[in-house]
């Protein structure tokens, strides 16, 4: 069968593969759209999942109109693909991911949590020094992050962490008096003073007397 017939009817894996060792892009942009007709065989999950695999892989920056409408699949597959292939085009923007840094502050830290993994499996790299500290103090919400990490971190700015002493979940407050004392900024001696007298949770209280305390040992 043509490709030209088969993006007319029925698309197979082997049609798809031929546009792909014929770098046919827009070929291969139509697949993203393929549905199969016939109930019976319910294949075009699988040609869609293809056609995303080989645009992401011949890396052309006009399959970045289809691979950001592939978001929004049907199939749990051809949207994960998509959202993976889009972080190799230097410059184009995944549409997923403002919403995301934006979220980076939220309060819920489950909801705060699940951006920072879609952000770390995307491969997304912090704009500002603000970003980056909020980036990966998530992160080590969910993973181990190494002190010197941390202190590289903090020569950048702690206005991100302070802002967290506030925050309504005690493990938020109690992991930034931790980063804050392994940073050793003075300038954090005050914040973590009020919080040490007048938290309501005795382990953020106990996380800012030892921040203090490796504070004051630092200064």
């Amino acid at each position: 069968m043509g490709l030209l017939n088969s993006l007319k009817g029925k698309i197979t894996e082997s049609d798809a593969a031929d546009m792909f060792f014929k770098k046919d892009i827009k070929g291969l942009i139509k697949a993203t759209r393929y549905h199969e007709t016939n109930p019976a065989t319910r294949n075009g999950g699988k040609i869609r999942q293809l056609a995303v695999q080989f645009l992401g892989d011949l890396r052309d920056k006009q399959a970045v109109p289809a691979l950001i409408a592939a978001l929004n699949d049907e199939d749990p597959l051809v949207r994960r693909g998509a959202g993976s292939y889009l972080t190799f085009f230097q410059g184009s923007a995944d549409p997923q991911v403002p919403r995301h840094v934006k979220n980076l502050k939220n309060p819920d830290y489950i909801s705060r949590e699940a951006s920072v993994t879609y952000l770390r499996d995307h491969n997304w790299t912090p704009e500002n020094a603000e970003q980056e500290v909020l980036f990966w103090f998530g992160r080590s919400m969910i993973e181990n992050v190494d002190e010197d990490k941390i202190r590289e971190l903090g020569e950048k700015t702690i206005r991100p962490l302070l802002e967290f002493l506030e925050y309504f979940h005690t493990r938020d407050r109690r992991s930034a008096a931790r980063w804050l004392g392994i940073i050793g900024n003075p300038a954090a001696l005050d914040p973590l003073l009020n919080l040490e007298y007048n938290d309501v949770a005795p382990s953020v209280r106990e996380a800012a007397t030892e921040a203090i305390r490796r504070i004051r040992g630092y200064s």
